[in-house]
């Protein structure tokens, strides 16, 4: 008998992802170099093809008649609307899709059969619907062919994990460029496969647990058994996410397409800012640019924008109350970290004979940055650690949690 891993379903799944992933790469490497002339196409095809063995042929057809139309759409406005039939146009593509979409994840709400977002595919769709249309009306995006347009919208190893890249910058890279095309691998890629393998291994033989049995006993749990949950949710989090994008981005590297890095040891940053600097960047730069930005950034309401941006980001996930209580988690943790980098730069400098003691403990910490990023660092960790509670475990579950962890009392 094999031993009991090799049955395990995490085994099963990986066992079916990673090599589909990896032959879809070698079979699109292979045909690119045999017919260079033509590997837009042959990647279309490719992964179309993906997606229909994942998905069946009605669904993609689907989203490829969501697609065709919306590419037919901007190209009329390009040609026979001003600038305001431009915006209606860019406006009502990204208000039928966002419907749609939100439809789609609340259907099990009122009874209704419907694949998930996430099983369909478009849940990072979303992003780079919202990133064409409103590029496009700014003027810094051009659409070109409908093949780059779909090849853009549908790349197989992007479609349901990301990084979530931008329109010009993937077909900056060198596999589009009118070189002598050829796969590359090497060492240092090599290693990262191993690498991503590795943390997903990981995840799932050192720190698992048995999530659905825990979340509902959160109320009953010892004190070490909360922790316990607390640690290996944040830790198996990040493994999960970064081993899929190593492997994504390793292996897209093949075929010569430069992905965006999308985490840079977000668990060692010295606040939330830095910490959302590094963790999903890409989910971070739309948040940014096509949310907080045009809400007025810093600018006017920053702390209004703050919180808006982050029950975006938190709906986009689910819409449900944990993720508004994730997403408030977030949003207000901005705020009071810039009221507190504010009291610290703009207010104590100023403060009179009274705020000597206050200089003298910034001077002493300033003395220290080790001791200062250290303590800063465990305090975000802790603080992002506490949020994904109700963000994997629900709610009143993951909350209760909180509060037991915190030593607070729960009242409901």
């Amino acid at each position: 008998m094999p031993p009991p891993w090799f049955a395990s379903p995490w085994f099963q799944a990986l066992g079916q992802a990673f090599p589909r992933l990896v032959a879809g790469i070698a079979l699109a490497a292979a045909l690119v170099w045999l017919f260079p002339a033509r590997r837009r196409e042959l990647l279309l095809a490719l992964s179309l093809g993906f997606f229909g063995l994942f998905l069946g042929a009605p669904l993609v057809l689907g989203q490829l008649a969501f697609a065709g139309i919306w590419y037919g759409l901007l190209r009329w406005a390009d040609k026979a609307c001003g600038g305001r039939g431009k915006k209606a146009v860019a406006l009502g593509v990204i208000a039928a899709f966002a419907a749609g979409y939100f439809a789609l994840m609340n259907a099990g709400r009122f009874g209704l059969a419907a694949p998930s977002v996430q099983t369909l595919g478009i849940a990072y769709l979303f992003w780079r619907v919202l990133h064409v249309n409103v590029d496009w009306l700014r003027g810094t995006l051009r659409l070109s062919s409908l093949t780059d347009f779909l090849l853009y919208l549908f790349y197989f190893p992007t479609m349901k994990g990301g990084p979530i890249q931008r329109y010009q910058d993937f077909f900056a890279t060198e596999f589009f460029q009118d070189i002598d095309w050829r796969p590359r691998f090497n060492l240092g890629m090599s290693l990262r496969i191993v690498g991503g393998l590795a943390k997903l291994w990981a995840c799932y033989f050192w720190i698992r647990l048995d999530y659905d049995a825990l979340w509902p006993q959160t109320a009953a749990l010892p004190y070490a058994a909360l922790l316990q949950i607390l640690y290996a949710r944040a830790i198996s989090f990040y493994l999960i996410a970064s081993g899929a994008n190593d492997l994504t981005i390793t292996l897209s590297e093949v075929l010569r397409i430069r992905l965006p890095e999308n985490y840079d040891y977000p668990y060692f940053q010295r606040n939330l800012a830095h910490f959302w600097r590094n963790w999903h960047r890409t989910l971070t730069a739309c948040l940014r640019d096509y949310v907080y930005e045009p809400l007025g950034g810093k600018r006017k309401r920053q702390y209004r924008n703050y919180v808006l941006t982050f029950l975006v980001c938190a709906f986009w996930h689910v819409t449900s109350p944990a993720f508004l209580i994730w997403g408030l988690w977030h949003g207000l943790g901005l705020c009071v970290l810039r009221l507190w980098q504010d009291f610290w730069k703009l207010r104590v400098p100023a403060l009179g004979p009274g705020g000597a003691w206050l200089r003298r403990i910034q001077a002493w910490m300033q003395a220290r940055p080790v001791l200062a990023k250290t303590f800063s660092g465990l305090l975000t960790f802790h603080f992002v650690a506490l949020s994904w509670l109700p963000f994997w475990g629900g709610h009143p579950q993951g909350t209760r949690a909180i509060f037991r962890l915190l030593g607070l009392p729960w009242f409901w």
